[in-house]
């Protein structure tokens, strides 16, 4: 197993203060704030602590400050509800006395019943495809010497994309990039449902759209499938993409 592997499920092995009051540590993997899927997760993670016999099949997050990479994140979880077949908690990631962080969780109980999909998209793949590392050394030599350290920093699950300049779902119609120095980008809410039983050590297709960019937000949907072509998770999110002025330099 890789550090940085290793490095991620440390992160979700959180420290417990109390009943429902859990501890988590933050890593800097992109920059000066916390990563948001670092808060999500450990959030998933306490709400799950106080759950027995169930599974999490949802979850709608909104990311309100930006944390801090130098300081632990305290997660309180709100048991709303134990029912017979779903049980509801509401999660607050705290940091410095303020939220940072809400999620409400629901968990079900294993059931048989109807089923449909949609169908996986017919790519090619993984095999031959170039992964994101090896096209993030191609590029390297053009980031800013500030951010490349960042940039190159070995990630914990290997992504292959399939076209690597459409990556940047809600921002790629407009022709501009999170690194652009006029562009304020910043996650605001994550929502998440579990469909299927599925392996993250074996490879998934991540197919993301873009349906909507208005009033400064991009609206960014995802479906997650196994090789089999069986979907197993399908995700949506909605970003801040603000342009702003740059003062002229004379």
């Amino acid at each position: 197993m890789s550090n940085v592997m290793q490095e991620v499920l440390d992160l979700l092995d959180l420290e417990v203060i109390e009943k429902g009051i859990y501890r988590g540590k933050s890593v800097n993997f992109f920059g000066k704030n916390v990563f948001g899927g670092q808060v999500l997760g450990q959030a998933l993670m306490a709400a799950g602590r106080t759950v027995e016999g169930r599974l999490p099949h949802s979850l709608h997050g909104y990311f309100l400050r930006a944390g801090d990479v130098t300081a632990p994140i305290v997660y309180q979880v709100e048991n709303i509800r134990d029912g017979k077949s779903f049980c509801t908690r509401n999660v607050k990631g705290i940091q410095h006395g303020e939220n940072i962080f809400l999620m409400s969780a629901s968990f079900a109980v294993a059931e048989e019943g109807l089923e449909h999909q949609v169908e996986m998209p017919k790519v090619e793949g993984p095999e031959g495809i170039p992964s994101e590392y090896e096209l993030r050394q191609k590029i390297a030599p053009m980031i800013p010497e500030k951010v490349r350290g960042v940039f190159m920093r070995e990630r914990p699950i290997e992504i292959r994309p399939i076209d690597p300049v459409k990556m940047s779902t809600a921002m790629l119609p407009h022709g501009v990039t999170f690194m652009q120095n006029n562009m304020q980008a910043a996650s605001l809410d994550h929502a998440m449902w579990f469909h299927r039983d599925f392996r993250v050590d074996e490879w998934l297709l991540y197919d993301m759209d873009a349906p909507n960019a208005s009033a400064s937000r991009g609206m960014n949907f995802g479906r997650i499938f196994t090789q089999e072509g069986r979907l197993v998770a399908t995700v949506a999110q909605e970003g801040l993409m603000r342009l702003r002025e740059v003062p002229e330099k004379y």
